[in-house]
């Protein structure tokens, strides 16, 4: 699981932007986009990852400031892909929660 956090967005505005570029906006009509909106913003995840999350990319930086540049996709199932290694599922992310549950995709 992963959770949100929204003090830490000022510290990370800058990565914010870098995030921002050409093809990472969500069109509202584009499937997906309701479950993107939510996820936008910062989260924590598991050995003290962060992860940005700002429209169809995800930066991900590490304890020691290591950062990798991930896709998120929309699958025919409806459900969310983070790099095609970890899914997430529109149900298991509750109105108000601040924590998402992703698993390893189904064969």
């Amino acid at each position: 699981a992963v959770s949100s956090t929204a003090s830490a967005a000022g510290c990370w505005a800058d990565l914010a932007s870098s995030a921002s570029g050409a093809g990472s906006a969500v069109q509202a009509d584009e499937p997906g986009a309701a479950l993107l909106a939510r996820l936008a913003g910062i989260w924590w995840g598991p050995k003290n990852e962060m992860y940005l999350v700002a429209g169809w990319l995800c930066s991900c930086t590490n304890e020691a400031g290591e950062e990798r540049k991930l896709h998120l996709t929309w699958d025919d199932r409806g459900h969310l892909l983070l790099d095609r290694e970890w899914v997430l599922d529109p149900a298991d992310l509750l109105e108000g929660s601040a924590e998402a549950i992703w698993r390893r995709p189904a064969p």
